[in-house]
């Protein structure tokens, strides 16, 4: 019982390092595509089609979640997570790392069977609590430049030589 609650902590915990590394990254890949995109369609710079820049940086930030929900998270981290939680001075976390062990004294027996008695106490909820990914106002703030970038439209000059298209 001690396990499977870790385990359901542990994958909260991946998964809010997962959105924390997407946000992260998407910050910053799309305030630089936004960025790229602007000066592009300003005309100052030429980096060819935005469609590249908008595909490579939603790569980037997927394979950054993927890479970061692929790292491991001990139990025993988990289980301290539950022990914070529930204030348990460690009784979660000790008692995992007695049930693996080969051989346990009548003390840690003692200490596993101990650990049971609080399991109802704590939930993955509250140990591991989903909450807004550190990097979520930054992302938005740059999706919302990138929208602006693309967006701006400006006129060429015309190729029969007329002067500038109207807006």
């Amino acid at each position: 019982a001690l396990e499977a609650l870790c385990r359901r902590v542990r994958r909260r915990l991946r998964v809010q390092r997962a959105l924390a590394a997407l946000f992260r990254w998407g910050a910053a890949g799309l305030g630089v595509c936004a960025l790229a995109i602007l000066v592009h369609r300003l005309r100052w710079v030429d980096i060819g089609s935005e469609a590249w820049w908008l595909g490579g940086t939603l790569t980037l930030m997927v394979v950054q979640m993927v890479a970061t929900l692929a790292r491991p998270v001990s139990l025993l981290e988990a289980a301290q997570r539950l022990d914070q939680a529930g204030q348990l001075f460690d009784r979660l976390g000790s008692a995992l790392a007695f049930s693996r062990l080969d051989y346990r004294s009548a003390l840690q027996r003692a200490a596993i069977e101990d650990a049971g008695r609080f399991l109802d106490r704590v939930s993955p909820e509250d140990a591991a609590p989903y909450e807004a990914p550190p990097g979520l106002r930054s992302s938005l703030v740059a999706l919302a430049a990138l929208l602006l970038a693309l967006v701006v439209n400006v006129p060429a000059p015309s190729m029969t030589g007329h002067g500038l298209v109207p807006l």
